[in-house]
């Protein structure tokens, strides 16, 4: 029998619309044998769009962390810029999956020439940036943007046709042969997409959440050689920055 599961899904943002959606893609990919718990944030940001809201996530991340930490064989943040991913693996013990880092390195074996669908076009650069951090530029070759805002997106039918056109670029000027939906919030864009281009699209909650029970299951976690836990000193809370 398949040992039992915890995971914890945070959703590091204030709006709650997204949970629903959020735990049904994950469960969708999860064994039957794992507990999901979905969760957003009590305060901070409302979405994330830039590398100001993912430093105002960060504390309530981490707080959300290691509560999950207590209880929890597995942690995901599920937002595709990885906020606050490098100082979490530092605080806890448990492995730590960002929903971007997982969607890259399941897309890496697919092909050659890879693209993000990005939300904004300002997320651009801040996804050409972490892709070079993370070793996955070398495949990379497209980031192109919907031009819609992340609380835009339960707009499915927006959504798709924007989508359609995006992807016909960066298929037919950009190259691509591989697809990777560049936010959490895209629901049901892989089952348009796919047989419009023919290539494969990487949900990265799906990714993530594979990944997560790997680790879990193979009593894996992020090394303490690279991510050594904080010495233990005074650290106070922040406020005031408006």
């Amino acid at each position: 029998m398949t040992a039992s599961i915890r995971l914890k899904v945070i959703v590091p943002v204030t709006f709650p619309g997204w949970d629903a959606d959020v735990a049904a893609i994950c469960r969708s990919a999860a064994d039957t044998a794992t507990r999901i718990e979905v969760v957003h944030l009590a305060r901070g940001p409302a979405s994330i769009e830039s590398m100001f809201d993912e430093e105002w996530a960060a504390l309530p991340i981490l707080e959300a962390v290691a509560a999950a930490a207590r209880d929890c064989d597995a942690v995901v943040i599920y937002c595709f810029g990885n906020p606050a991913l490098e100082a979490a693996k530092e605080a806890v013990t448990i492995p730590v999956v960002g929903l971007g880092e997982a969607a890259q390195v399941a897309a890496m074996p697919l092909g050659e020439r890879l693209g993000i669908l990005a939300t904004l076009s300002g997320t651009v650069g801040r996804h050409w940036r972490k892709a070079r951090a993370s070793g996955t530029a070398s495949k990379l070759v497209s980031i192109r943007a919907l031009d819609i805002p992340v609380l835009d997106l339960g707009d499915f039918s927006r959504v798709r046709e924007r989508a359609l056109s995006v992807v016909e670029r960066m298929v037919t000027e950009d190259g691509i042969d591989v697809l990777i939906l560049g936010c959490g919030s895209m629901v049901n864009l892989a089952p348009a997409l796919e047989p419009a281009f023919g290539l494969p699209v990487v949900v990265p909650g799906l990714a993530a959440v594979k990944l997560a029970e790997l680790y879990a299951r193979a009593g894996l976690a992020q090394s303490r050689r690279a991510y050594p836990l904080p010495r233990e000193k005074e650290r106070t809370d922040m406020h005031g920055l408006d």
